[in-house]
């Protein structure tokens, strides 16, 4: 696990808002240029193409690239020359525990102020839950909302320098979650974990899959997995729970 400062550069404009999820995970551990170097390595540019459009040096570079292999892009590079051969996209998004970065009073109020009114009273709430230790999917499933809603949170707290960011590797997640959570986690990422906590608050696997707010076919799908992974005594038809989603 790591917290990356990120420092934006002259030649590095990135619009958070235009992200995609995979591209927002790689903002919050790399910043802006972690975001143009994995979308420069999918166009195989080499190390010198990188450092010369981003307008920073090559060591820096080279640093992003070597934290970002096997967790975002797979690269193959040959002896004689630094390029970047193949990049193979990760789809798995992995679960983030935002800390507060220290504000003065004035500072924090403020803040408060503008979330509630960009984000509605919960962001208050949701705010004052961050702790260092609550990961993402615990912060939305104990408010019974949707990880979209927590994620633009946190990626305009990312943007104020209001919180830092801590990933949670495997061995983080088995340890907080179980096995049983890790296989879960493995076989649907952290939607299938975000949903098994909603199950657990909920009790009831239509209604978790409701709050999930994912894509119906998915969440069917994933909640018969985790029912079936937890032995649960419940009755679940996926024919009819997609029916009554789609409703």
């Amino acid at each position: 696990m790591e917290e990356t400062e990120k420092e934006l550069t002259s030649k590095v404009n990135i619009n958070v808002q235009s992200l995609s999820d995979l591209e927002r995970a790689i903002y919050l551990d790399y910043g802006p240029e972690g975001v143009m170097i994995f979308r420069m390595a999918n166009k195989e540019m080499t190390i010198e193409e990188m450092t010369k459009e981003l307008g920073i040096d090559e060591k820096k570079v080279e640093d992003i690239i070597e934290k970002m292999k096997g967790r975002y892009i797979y690269v193959e590079e040959k002896e004689e020359q630094k390029h970047i051969e193949e990049v193979k996209e990760k789809e798995k998004i992995y679960i983030d525990v935002p800390k507060k970065a220290p504000l003065d009073n004035i500072s924090s109020v403020a803040l408060v102020s503008e979330l509630t009114l960009k984000f509605g009273p919960t962001a208050k709430k949701i705010y004052e839950m961050i702790d260092g230790k609550l990961d993402v999917i615990e912060i939305a499933a104990s408010n019974l909302i949707g990880l979209a809603y927590v994620d633009n949170l946190m990626w305009f707290l990312a943007e104020k320098r209001a919180a830092t960011f801590i990933r949670l590797d495997e061995n983080d997640i088995k340890r907080k979650y179980g096995s049983i959570g890790l296989k879960i986690f493995n076989q649907y990422g952290r939607e299938g974990l975000f949903l098994y906590l909603l199950l657990d608050k909920t009790a009831d696997p239509i209604a978790a899959l409701k709050y999930s707010e994912l894509e119906p076919g998915i969440g069917v799908e994933a909640m018969d997995y985790i029912l079936k992974v937890i032995d649960a005594p419940i009755t679940f038809n996926k024919k009819d729970a997609l029916t009554i989603l789609k409703r």
